[in-house]
Order: structure tokens, then C-alpha cells, then sequence
């Protein structure tokens, strides 16, 4: 049987482990194929399943965004920290979506190959050229982004740098940003529970500092700014490459933090990436896929697996019948 074979019947760690164990030999013939099907096959499962969870989550109360980061808190004197919402608001600016595809041009052409609906006036275009479809793009108003397949930029990346673990060009092919931020009031309470400093942070912060005690599922975009960033740290001689996909828990809700990023690091021949350690006193990180496992065992949301108590009426309405993957 092929690793897919055996993956699509329900050995999906072990197919992993199997794969991670071949090393650089990942990339060798027949295997590169059938181990690239089976990241391809993991990446569309993930997909799903943060799709599932971003249309469950408002129906337990969840609220995306950053909109309670902004918000005065009792007690203060919202003149007297103009200079800290307007730092924030820029901070908020530079977050990524909740869902951004890997493929977002592709996708919005997929429903008719010769139709595409304008999204805000609700005109139709008749798509039939390359050219028609910059002309359609220029009638859009001002301040629209177009991203590109963010897989041109892995193989850019492979072309400049050196080679993309297997399981993170599957990323960017077929899942590409997400971001789980936001702020649930229930489980606020529950975090004030267990965690003294939360009231003293909030005396100094503009809300709540939920996020820090659940760190959110956060994968930044593949662009074309990641991609200079990166090729400039090759042209310094470094002998890697680093990709911070997301910031450490504190950092991605605002705080300031020792901690260790999310990052990868190219070049990497492996068939999945291992992580730095994201817990003090691990002595290693899990791999890419390992955590997104986790991460989405817990909804979205792994901290969660700390909490004493736990919100166990909604994760288990908001993880049931998750993909395995």
C-alpha cells in the first residue's frame, strides 16, 4: 500500500511519523509523490475543519476580532490613552484575516468559468481573457488586494532559498492565513478563575487579556513581503531563513514576551517541520503538523488544555465530528 493508501485508512499519525523518519530521502521518487499527496490530502482535512470551527464558534457566543482590545475600560479616561488606542489600532492593522485562502483568486472564478460577481456593487463581468480579467480588477474601487497563489511564493522561496517542508507547501496551497483571535465572555470568567494577573493586565490594557490564556490558532499569509524579508536574510549568509507565522501567546494579544515565536525555517528537506519547544522546559517543539493537531483539538485554542475548569458544553459542540487528519 502507498503512504496515502494507508493514510486515507485511518493511519495518520503513524504515516507522519513514517515520513518524518525518511529524513531528506522524503524527496526522492516514488516517495516525494505519494508523501506530497498525503501533506495535500492532511492540508485539505485542516482546511475543513477550520472552516467547521469558524462557522460554530459564533454560535457559542465567540466573537472574531479586535474590537474588545479597543475598548475603554472602566475607570479610565479614554483622552488620557489616546496614544495607547492608537498604537493598538495600528498593532490590529497589521493582524491577519480570520480566513484568507491560499487560493482566493482561483476560488472566486470557480463557481462559473465565464462568469465572476463583483462583491460589493453585485455587477457582472464576462471573464474570458487574462485581460479581462485585469480590466475587471481595475473597475473594482481603490484599496482592494489581489493576492496571487501563495504557492508562487513557496516556489519562489524553494527557488531562491532551498527547499519547503512538504507539509508547509501543502499549507500555502490549499489552507493559507487564518486567524482565531477574538474574545468569548464566558470563558473570560473562567480564566479570571485561575489567573491572578488577569485583573492586574486589564488595570493597564484597554480589555481583556483573554487571548494570552488561550493562544488562537494563527498562521500569517504567504506574500510578497515575507518573501524579500526572507531572501534578504540569504543575502546576509545566514544559514536560515525564519518565517514568523505567528507571534507567542502574549505577543499575539498585545503583551510584550521573552517568548518564542511560531516560526519555520528554511531551508528544510524534511517532510514536516519541527517547531521550537512552545512550552517551558520541552526539550522539543512538535511539528507543524502535531500542533495544528492539537490546536484544533482544542478548537482552535490549545491553552484550553491548561484550563482548570474547562468549557467542556462548548468544545465539544465546536469539535465534534472534526476530520481526522
Amino acid at each position: 500500500m502507498t503512504y496515502l493508501e494507508r493514510y486515507l485508512n485511518g493511519e495518520y499519525e503513524q504515516v507522519w511519523d513514517e515520513l518524518m523518519q525518511l529524513g531528506a530521502d522524503v524527496r526522492q521518487e516514488p516517495v516525494y509523490t505519494d508523501a506530497l499527496s498525503v501533506a495535500r490530502e492532511t492540508m485539505r482535512r485542516v482546511r475543513r475543519n477550520i472552516e467547521t470551527l469558524i462557522e460554530r464558534l459564533p454560535h457559542r457566543g465567540y466573537i472574531f476580532g479586535y474590537d474588545h482590545r479597543v475598548q475603554p475600560i472602566e475607570g479610565s479616561t479614554f483622552f488620557d490613552k489616546q496614544r495607547d488606542y492608537l498604537e493598538m489600532l495600528a498593532w490590529i492593522r497589521t493582524q491577519p484575516p480570520i480566513f484568507l485562502s491560499a487560493n482566493y483568486m482561483d476560488e472566486a472564478y470557480a463557481e462559473d468559468e465565464k462568469y465572476v460577481f463583483d462583491l460589493s456593487p453585485m455587477f457582472r463581468y464576462n471573464i474570458d481573457t487574462p485581460e479581462d480579467v485585469e480590466e475587471w480588477k481595475r473597475s473594482l474601487p481603490d484599496g482592494w488586494t489581489w493576492p496571487v497563489r501563495m504557492s508562487t511564493y513557496v516556489d519562489e522561496i524553494e527557488r531562491t532559498i532551498g527547499p519547503v517542508p512538504l507539509s508547509v507547501r501543502a499549507w500555502y496551497e490549499i489552507v493559507g492565513a487564518v486567524n482565531f483571535f477574538g474574545y468569548h465572555p464566558q470563558w473570560d470568567e473562567i480564566a479570571l478563575s485561575f489567573d491572578p494577573l488577569l485583573p492586574i493586565l486589564r488595570k493597564s490594557r484597554w480589555s481583556s487579556s483573554l487571548m494570552r490564556e488561550c493562544d488562537p490558532l494563527q498562521v500569517r499569509p504567504l506574500d510578497e513581503n515575507v518573501l524579500l524579508r526572507m531572501q534578504k536574510q540569504r543575502s546576509s549568509d545566514k544559514p536560515f531563513c525564519i518565517f514568523e507565522f505567528a507571534d507567542d501567546r502574549v505577543e499575539k494579544d498585545y503583551g510584550h514576551s521573552a517568548g518564542t515565536p511560531y516560526a519555520f525555517s528554511f531551508p528544510d528537506e524534511h517532510a514536516d517541520q519541527v517547531l521550537a519547544p512552545l512550552r517551558y522546559g520541552d526539550m522539543e517543539g512538535p511539528t507543524f503538523v502535531e500542533y495544528l493537531r492539537f490546536s484544533l483539538k482544542w478548537a482552535g485554542f490549545p491553552v484550553l488544555a491548561d484550563w482548570r475548569p474547562q468549557p467542556k458544553e462548548d468544545l465539544e459542540f465546536l469539535t465534534r465530528d472534526l476530520l481526522p487528519f
